[in-house]
């Protein structure tokens, strides 16, 4: 659970979706209310089904993914509490400067 997915400073987190997905649908919505306390910072939805940037970069993706400072921390149905809890830390790190990757996975 090791891949990394490039991003961006303005896109700390990306959320890799397809179209006809729910639990997708579930995981953008659990992120964009995460990411309320990111004033300037905005998640990146990439949808396998428009475009293939993270297909060209792995054999295969399980959706939804998330992916936080470019590690996978999540895939499949997400925990919004557990989710929530990540997303505090990153608003924490960015006003103490300490940008430190961490990964979570799930059971």
């Amino acid at each position: 659970m090791n891949q990394k997915l490039p991003t961006t400073e303005s896109h700390r987190v990306v959320v890799v979706v397809r179209s006809d997905c729910p639990t997708c649908l579930d995981a953008v919505d659990h992120v964009t209310v995460g990411m309320r306390s990111f004033q300037d910072k905005k998640p990146r939805i990439i949808n396998l089904d428009i475009e293939d940037t993270a297909g060209s970069l792995f054999e295969t993706v399980i959706t939804p993914a998330i992916y936080i400072d470019e590690i996978l921390w999540a895939y499949g149905s997400v925990d919004p509490r557990i989710l929530m809890e990540k997303l505090a830390t990153l608003v924490d790190k960015k006003s103490s400067g300490n940008h430190r990757k961490t990964i979570i996975t799930k059971e």
